[in-house]
């Protein structure tokens, strides 16, 4: 019986041995391998198809997400943000960030570079602005910037762009493109200052894609000792106004009206004075932004 028993299990294990053996070389797979086709570096002017909130949670433990940004050119596409400035780095993901952060790049302000703005003595002013301008103008989007890095797999594959994107300051997604905004583009509502009140203020402010009876054209700043008249502080906004919303007539034949706060309201030799230029409907709220409008009709809200 015992012979029996070990003889059963010696023609087991010959027979697994012939099974396998043959197989330990590894087994042949039909077919031909294709290499993974790797998206191209972001460019400046692509639109994130993600929101940048939800991109910047994840970041730092982007090693176990399976969201990645993506990119695409802007177009007719609902955004996340948009590239306005690549440099390179390399490292994991803070010191990626921390290598564009110190790259001499400033993040924020390339956005606003892109919209079309020009800096001037500290502030941003339109490419068309006249030197002899009574205020200061200093204008700005609504926006917030941060630094994008691939996902994990591009930084296995060797990419080490890093992007500065910016996007709305609610967070919402936008259509169209900040880029040239202000140089003979549409500013997106989600990027404009509006306010729910037909008076500027710092409570209130609502994306201008939102119902609203105000928006900002600029904020602005008189030295002391300027003593410039009420008057001409008031021709400055309107004219600044006719340039960003591009017409000759910014009320629109009496449709909207052209705002001016200064503050105080009268100067002294000592006092730097603060100016705020807007623009408000005088009928009904407006629901999308002014800026670059033209000869397009007035967005009134539904």
């Amino acid at each position: 019986m015992y012979r029996r028993l070990v003889g059963g299990l010696l023609f087991a294990v010959v027979l697994t041995l012939a099974i396998v053996v043959p197989n330990l070389g590894g087994r042949r797979i039909e077919g031909t391998g294709t290499p993974i086709q790797f998206p191209a570096d972001p460019q400046v002017g692509d639109c994130l198809l993600e929101s940048l909130n939800d991109v910047i949670l994840i970041q730092p433990t982007s090693s176990g997400s399976s969201l990645v940004p993506t990119f695409a050119p802007c177009g007719d596409r609902n955004a996340g943000g948009q590239v306005v400035a690549v440099v390179r780095a390399t490292g994991d993901v803070p010191a990626r960030i921390r290598r564009a952060a110190t790259s001499g790049v400033d993040c924020y302000q390339s956005s606003l570079q892109d919209s079309g703005l020009v800096l001037v003595g500290g502030r941003y002013v339109l490419a068309d602005h006249s030197p002899a301008d009574p205020v200061d103008w200093n204008l700005t989007i609504n926006a917030r910037t941060a630094w994008v890095v691939p996902g994990p797999l591009l930084r296995a594959a060797g990419q080490d762009w890093v992007a500065c994107v910016a996007a709305p300051l609610s967070g919402a997604t936008f259509r169209g493109q900040l880029a040239g905004a202000f140089s003979g583009g549409t500013l997106p509502d989600e990027f404009g200052f509006c306010w729910e009140q037909s008076t500027p203020s710092a409570i209130g402010v609502v994306p201008c894609g939102s119902s609203h009876f105000a928006e900002l054209v600029s904020l602005g700043t008189i030295p002391g000792g300027a003593g410039v008249p009420l008057a001409d502080i008031k021709s400055s906004c309107q004219q600044l106004a006719a340039q960003v919303i591009g017409r000759s007539d910014p009320t629109a034949s009496g449709d909207l009206a052209v705002g001016t706060s200064v503050s105080p309201d009268v100067a002294t030799s000592s006092q730097t004075q603060r100016v705020v230029c807007y623009i408000e409907p005088l009928t009904r709220p407006l629901s999308g932004t002014l800026v670059g409008l033209r000869d397009r009709p007035i967005p009134y809200s539904n």
